[in-house]
């Protein structure tokens, strides 16, 4: 378990971190493993998507898991980033490579914030 005497910060790019500590009823242990269980699930999404196996149903639903992960933990920008993604999908029936990118970024910046928790937590 992590210690949590240390105080959390409000805001991490990509996290709101009030909301998501609010989500945990202010919980921060419970804040830090659900996030670290969020990243271990989902760090790997990105490539999923770039997968020519992978076809356009499966991608909708792997985007419509991780956007409710993502919104119920405070991660708004990932959240509204699959949104994109999964409307492109229905839209189009595939993503452009720009839109890999885009989320691929919204993704790497949430596990960077993951990360920083972390060592804030353990410092």
């Amino acid at each position: 378990m992590h210690d949590v005497s240390h105080s959390l910060p409000d805001h991490l790019p990509g996290i709101q971190v009030a909301f998501a500590l609010k989500q945990c009823l202010g919980r921060q242990d419970l804040l830090i493993t659900l996030l670290n269980k969020f990243w271990e699930d989902y760090k790997g999404t990105s490539n999923q998507l770039k997968q020519d196996s992978l076809d356009s149903d499966a991608a909708e639903k792997l985007l419509h898991n991780l956007q409710g992960a993502a919104t119920n933990l405070g991660l708004s920008d990932l959240g509204t980033s699959c949104q994109q993604l999964r409307d492109s999908l229905k839209s189009a029936g595939d993503l452009s490579d720009e839109e890999r990118s885009q989320f691929h970024m919204e993704l790497e910046k949430v596990g960077g914030s993951i990360k920083t928790l972390d060592s804030t937590i353990q410092s």
